[in-house]
């Protein structure tokens, strides 16, 4: 059954199945199916199952102990006070928001066995008031200045410097050595959304994400009904990913590349915090040899080497090319990062 309480996703952090003992089912079902809004379903052992999609709690009726379970959501910082007002007119008493660690905003709340309940977002107390566009107002600039909004609203895709009908030539040969396995795999700043559909169709379960709404929508009506295991959805690569659960490998054709300096560790961490451990970073960015200094910022194999560790170390490297719809394609590197 599809919940009807929270409309965006929740899911438990680095955990996939949490057994959780409750004292009356039917009770506890109806708090996290109809409050939190997650899914459930019968299992063939009589226990219920209560999940977001990439994580579950199974409810187990037995004598409660002294000792209380936390399960911990979390959440994009813009939504968490979406979250508590929704919930308060759901008739529960949520507390908060309240800061942890300097670096997180926390509601929490009791589920019908007093287990505790965290909602939990990355991000400063002024954070909370502001929307997604404007918390990523650095890096939601397209090639001239205006915002990636603007630019997906008033570009034709064959316009846009970047866009190519074909899969990235270089992934291709790539993951017939890394990535040989299909598994769940994360685009980061997916665009117009042709790469994802392609890596789909291979047999990829693919979550494919951009900043802006427009390229989004774009995406979703030209290929969001083509798979069943594609799917495109908003978010900021600098913002925590972890709602959208474990991935086994990620690519990024050209998103890096437009963070600037400051912004990279935010990039670096939370692409980090779900890809697998020996999962596989596929990325594609402007190389030192392309001249001038306009558009996206440029690397060299060292610099990247240097970025990403040591989280990641660099298995594959690469001298390539931008392919898309300018007469004289930009130099880039091609590199293969594994956790």
């Amino acid at each position: 059954m599809t919940a009807r309480g929270l409309d965006i996703p929740i899911v438990l952090r680095d955990m996939r199945c949490v057994i959780l003992p409750v004292s009356d089912r039917s009770n506890s079902l109806i708090f996290y199916r109809d409050k939190l809004g997650m899914m459930a379903r019968a299992l063939p052992d009589g226990t219920w199952e209560v999940s977001t999609g990439h994580a579950a709690l199974r409810l187990i009726e037995r004598p409660l102990k002294k000792d209380r379970i936390t399960v911990s959501f979390w959440l994009p910082i813009w939504e968490l006070l979406q979250a508590r007002d929704k919930l308060r007119a759901l008739g529960l008493q949520v507390n908060g928001p309240s800061e942890r660690l300097g670096t997180e905003q926390m509601l929490t709340l009791k589920d019908p066995d007093n287990h505790s309940i965290e909602l939990v977002a990355r991000g400063s107390l002024s954070d909370l008031t502001m929307s997604r566009i404007e918390l990523s107002g650095k890096r939601a600039r397209g090639p001239s200045g205006q915002t990636w909004e603007y630019f997906y609203k008033a570009v034709s895709l064959e316009d846009m410097p970047w866009y190519t009908d074909c899969l990235d030539e270089d992934l291709v040969t790539a993951l017939s050595e890394y990535a040989p396995l299909p598994g769940r795999l994360l685009e980061l700043g997916s665009g117009p959304g042709t790469a994802a559909a392609r890596l789909a169709a291979l047999g990829y379960e693919v979550v494919a994400v951009d900043i802006a709404t427009a390229a989004i929508e774009q995406a979703r009506l030209r290929f969001g009904d083509l798979n069943p295991h594609l799917i495109y959805e908003i978010a900021d690569v600098c913002q925590p990913l972890t709602y959208f659960g474990n991935f086994d490998y990620a690519f990024d054709r050209g998103c890096f590349h437009g963070i600037p300096p400051e912004e990279r560790g935010h990039y670096i961490h939370h692409v980090a915090e779900v890809i697998r451990p020996g999962g596989r970073l596929f990325i594609k960015v402007f190389s030192y040899e392309e001249p001038g200094d306009r558009g996206p910022y440029r690397f060299t194999e060292k610099k990247i080497a240097e970025l990403f560790k040591p989280t990641f170390t660099v298995r594959y490297v690469t001298k390539s090319t931008f392919e898309g719809t300018l007469v004289n394609s930009p130099k880039g590197l091609f590199f293969v990062l594994e956790k």
